[in-house]
């Protein structure tokens, strides 16, 4: 069972139909952790709502609440340079971490969320396979990682967005493991409703024990004006 959600509210956005199972196998986690409805403001909403990027103008204002989080999946490269996707034409496109941030903004109409999560490969770098020794000094054991985080695409986007009070971003390859019940339609728009369980790795390793890069963003940064984030790693 998985855990109940840290959030007032998350929206979750997927960039590309590819990934549009995966993506309904994380808003399924929200179902099978029981928390998929409450209440604001006296009304009933829904606490976490999957959106493909297309239709998206600005989020609900339920999700652009101080205490909400966005999610976003996409495709990285090991370079962590960008995060694509595909279109609902088809159209496959390229975002830097400045063309992100400015959707961002779009998507949230400038309010301040506590979390982007950035669903993509290698989005806070790629360690390689490489490992932290037993008291090795995090500098020297983040100057060993192939792409390290203060230089990935996470860190760039966290740098131009004062949207968020923190963005995180894994330093490998993203996947979503699920049991669905037998004979599901994978296509289907109910298909995460027939999903019994769900676990994200990270180049193999389960959710807990992953790899994660934590950035902090200063409230000044701009899309076109950027400032230095603060840096960290959770399960090193």
């Amino acid at each position: 069972m998985p855990d109940p959600m840290n959030y007032s509210t998350q929206a979750i956005i997927c960039l590309d139909r590819d990934l549009l199972s995966a993506a309904k196998a994380t808003q399924a986690k929200r179902r099978l952790a029981g928390d998929t409805t409450g209440m604001l403001n006296g009304q009933a909403v829904a606490l976490s709502h999957l959106y493909m990027s297309g239709p998206v103008v600005s989020l609900p204002g339920e999700y652009r609440l101080a205490n909400s989080r966005l999610i976003i999946i996409g495709h990285g490269n090991p370079q962590s340079t960008h995060i694509s996707g595909s279109s609902a034409s088809g159209t496959d496109f390229w975002w830097t971490p400045t063309q992100l941030a400015r959707m961002v903004q779009y998507w949230l109409d400038g309010n301040v969320i506590k979390t982007v999560s950035i669903r993509s490969c290698y989005g806070g770098g790629d360690r390689g396979g490489k490992h932290r020794s037993p008291g090795e000094d995090l500098g020297k054991y983040l100057a060993r990682m192939t792409v390290d985080p203060r230089k990935s695409f996470a860190y760039e986007f966290a740098s131009r967005c004062p949207n968020a009070q923190r963005v995180t971003a894994r330093t490998g390859v993203v996947t979503s493991e699920y049991s669905y019940v037998l004979g599901a339609d994978l296509d289907a728009d109910d298909f995460g409703d027939s999903v019994v369980s769900m676990t994200q790795k990270v180049s193999g390793v389960r959710r807990g024990k992953a790899y994660k890069a934590v950035f902090t963003p200063d409230p000044h940064a701009r899309p076109d004006n950027p400032k230095t984030p603060g840096v960290s790693m959770l399960n090193v």
